[in-house]
């Protein structure tokens, strides 16, 4: 159960710039990948922001501080790696999946890995 709730907060934390700044001509592939790479998380994450900004100063400080030391726990660090994972070998099982069905896409992901960093 810990291991759950802590590879989906990091999960969380991973996709919560999904979306941000949208292009228009993107917003509607920006949609449709919302089921795909977690919006349901991206949701928690977002209430989850909204119930920690409704807690006193020194209640966010606290679990600021607890949250940072908790990140040195070698089962958060665990459970951290099999979360990063995890989300890698879906992205790769995904792609493959994608090109299946639309092998043109293989074009696509070369761009997007050249001019964003390595990955598509």
């Amino acid at each position: 159960m810990k291991f759950r709730a802590l590879a989906a907060a990091a999960l969380l934390l991973t996709l919560a710039s999904v979306g941000h700044g949208a292009d228009p001509e993107t917003q509607d592939v920006e949609v449709v990948l919302a089921g795909v790479d977690g919006s349901d998380l991206n949701k928690q994450l977002l209430e989850r922001r909204e119930k920690i900004n409704h807690l006193s100063d020194q209640e966010k400080l606290l679990f600021s501080a607890a949250s940072k030391k908790a990140m040195d726990d070698p089962d958060v660090k665990t459970a951290l790696a099999a979360r990063n994972k995890a989300a890698q070998e879906f992205q790769i099982t995904l792609q493959e999946s994608m090109l299946k069905s639309y092998p043109t896409l293989a074009l696509i992901f070369e761009k997007m890995r050249s001019g964003a960093g390595g990955r598509p």
